[in-house]
C-alpha cells in the first residue's frame, strides 16, 4: 500500500518550477540581497526608467541620490528609502519599485531524499521546490518533518500534510542561501484499510499527540458502508506482539480519542 504524499513526488526527478518574479506572487516579507535585479521608475515631473542589480555588497547605484545599502530591505522599504533620497532632487514625483528577477541562492538538501546535494535555485523557491529538486524523499524519509538548517539553528518544521490536505503554504518558506534542507526517516506510521475514504498508510507528526480522530480525517472519513461501532486497531508491541484492541467510534469524542505513538 502507498504511502499518503509521495504521489507530490511522481514524474520527473529534479523537475522543479524555477519561476521567476512575475510567475509567483512576492510576498511582502522578501527581502533584498546580492544578485536581486530591479526595475526602479520613476513618473510624474520625472520620467526615467531605471534597471539595477544588487551588487555583492548589497548596494545599488541610482543617479543622482549615489550608493544606497539595500541588503535586508523589503520592497515596500526600499521604495519608501528612494522617495526621500529622490526628493532632495525632484518635486511632484513618484516611485515604484518590481523585482524583475529573484537572486539566485545555494541550498543544500540532505537526509533521506534520493538525491542528496547542493542546489542552486531561486529566492521564490521554497522548501517544497527544494526537495523537489533533490526528487523528494526516500520511502523511509519524513514528509510531515522536512527541517529547515538556518544559520545552524532550526528555524522550521514543514508538515506538507497541511498543503497537501488543505492548500496551506504558510510553513512552506522561501529560501535564502546558506539554508540546508534535512529530511530525517518518518518516525512513526499508520496503515488504515476498510470502508474508509482515502485507504493507505499515513505518516503520524512527531510529537503532534494525533489521535484516532485525526488519522481518520487524515484519511478522508468514512465510507457511507463503514461499520463504526467496532474499529479494529492492530497495535505493534514492543516484544513484537500485535493486540488487537476495539474502539466504538460513535461513543468516542474526538479530545478522548485513542492516541497513536508507534507503527499500527
Amino acid at each position: 500500500m502507498p504511502v499518503f504524499g509521495f504521489e507530490l513526488f511522481t514524474g520527473i526527478p529534479g523537475q522543479v518550477i524555477t519561476g521567476s518574479a512575475e510567475a509567483v506572487i512576492l510576498p511582502i516579507s522578501y527581502q533584498l540581497g546580492p544578485g536581486d535585479h530591479l526595475g526602479i521608475y520613476l513618473l510624474g515631473n520625472v520620467q526615467k526608467n531605471m534597471d539595477v542589480i544588487v551588487n555583492v555588497e548589497g548596494k545599488v547605484f541610482l543617479p543622482p541620490a549615489g550608493v544606497i545599502d539595500v541588503w535586508g530591505l523589503t520592497i515596500q522599504e526600499f521604495k519608501q528609502l528612494l522617495q526621500r533620497k529622490l526628493a532632495q532632487y525632484y518635486d511632484n514625483f513618484s516611485v515604484d519599485v518590481m523585482l524583475l528577477q529573484p537572486k539566485a541562492v545555494a541550498v543544500a538538501v540532505v537526509g533521506d531524499v534520493n538525491r542528496p546535494g547542493k542546489y542552486v535555485l531561486s529566492a521564490l523557491n521554497t522548501v517544497l521546490d527544494a526537495v523537489i529538486t533533490a526528487s523528494g524523499p526516500t520511502l523511509q524519509g519524513s514528509i510531515r518533518n522536512i527541517q529547515l538548517i538556518r544559520n545552524n539553528e532550526l528555524f522550521a518544521s514543514v508538515d506538507l500534510y497541511q498543503f497537501l490536505m488543505r492548500g496551506e503554504n504558510e510553513q512552506d518558506l522561501f529560501l535564502q542561501t546558506g539554508d540546508r534542507i534535512l529530511v530525517p526517516l518518518a518516525e512513526s506510521k499508520v496503515r488504515v484499510t476498510g470502508e474508509i475514504n482515502r485507504p493507505s498508510v499515513f505518516e503520524l507528526k512527531p510529537g503532534a499527540d494525533e489521535h484516532l480522530s485525526d488519522l481518520i480525517d487524515i484519511a478522508g472519513g468514512f465510507t457511507e458502508f463503514a461499520y463504526i461501532d467496532r474499529i479494529e486497531i492492530s497495535r505493534l508491541q514492543e516484544n513484537g506482539h500485535r493486540r488487537l484492541v476495539y474502539v466504538d467510534y460513535s461513543r468516542i469524542k474526538p479530545v478522548s480519542s485513542i492516541l497513536f505513538h508507534r507503527q499500527v
